[in-house]
């Protein structure tokens, strides 16, 4: 009886995998960055717990900005940097990215201290500078196990970039 043998080249089948998913990264990390700008938009629609001015309730410290204008909603972007590099961020429009960072990280001093014990809501504005809120990086970390999925989802499918 004569003896069938089947060769495989695995080299041959890891080079065609790795060249399909290399073919198909910028599409996932696209779709990743979609999911962060949208969470990142979701979080500054975010109402304020703050003080009251006029209409507007801003928001508290350690909350993201509370939504005004939308316009710091409106900045944040996805942009290929690359063809291995997509990045999400604030637009420099109208000097968004400085207000955001402004936002995100507060203006006060490093270490400083009120003269006497204030509470947190008035901390910022007693030191002469505006307590940090966050919504850059908590935006990040709500984003993370749905941008994994998208990517996941993205290189598996068939048809895709």
């Amino acid at each position: 009886m004569p003896i069938i043998r089947i060769g495989l080249d695995a080299d041959h089948a890891i080079d065609r995998f790795s060249n399909a998913v290399r073919q198909r990264l910028p599409g996932a990390r696209r779709a990743a960055a979609r999911v962060l700008v949208a969470e990142w938009r979701s979080i500054l629609l975010t109402p304020g717990r703050g003080r009251m001015y006029g209409t507007h309730q801003a928001s508290a410290p350690g909350d993201p900005p509370a939504p005004e204008t939308g316009a710091l909603q409106r900045s944040i972007v996805e942009e290929d940097v690359s063809e291995t590099t997509t990045q999400v961020g604030v637009s420099s429009a109208e000097g968004a990215d400085e207000y955001a960072l402004l936002l995100e990280f507060g203006t006060l001093p490093r270490g400083g201290k009120p003269s006497k014990p204030v509470g947190r809501g008035r901390l910022g504005s007693r030191l002469g500078g505006i307590a940090p809120r966050p919504h850059a990086r908590p935006a990040f970390t709500r984003a993370q196990p749905k941008m994994l999925q998208a990517i996941l989802s993205h290189l598996r499918s068939p048809g895709t970039e």
